[in-house]
């Protein structure tokens, strides 16, 4: 039987990057069509594949070391962060969050991780919704 890292590592090398394209691909497309720029949504895009290709990537051997990976983690959701308060379609970039949280954080700093994963993922799903009032407000009937 072979061991889960591996497919962790296949997971957290290749996903990411795909997700990040996707979402390139369709800033491009979007910001063109809306007649604006995606240049500082490109821009955020290409530090968080840099970030991404540079630390987890290209050195596996930090993988290792809880301080650079918890320093790797803090600055993606950042950039995550960012990224889905610009545009809430970046909300689809959470699953590499996730998969981080869960490779390269270790008990008990996965579940802050996998929170704050959530915290950006609830932010794009929230980007609609009325922000004036706690309490939704109902149609007042005739």
């Amino acid at each position: 039987m072979s061991s889960p890292v591996p497919r962790w590592s296949a997971a957290t090398n290749v996903v990411p990057y795909v997700l990040l394209a996707v979402l390139v691909a369709f800033t491009v497309v979007g910001k063109r069509s809306e007649g604006e720029s995606p240049l500082i949504d490109l821009a955020l895009c290409a530090l968080a594949g840099a970030w991404m290709l540079w630390v987890h990537t290209l050195h596996p051997a930090w993988r290792e070391r809880e301080s650079v990976m918890a320093v790797f983690f803090t600055v993606l959701i950042a950039t995550m962060a960012v990224l889905v308060l610009r545009d809430s379609w970046f909300g689809f970039f959470a699953p590499a969050g996730y998969l981080y949280a869960f490779r390269v954080l270790r008990w008990p700093w996965q579940q802050a991780g996998v929170a704050a994963v959530a915290l950006v993922a609830a932010a794009a799903q929230a980007h609609g919704l009325d922000k004036t009032t706690l309490l939704p407000q109902t149609p007042e009937q005739p």
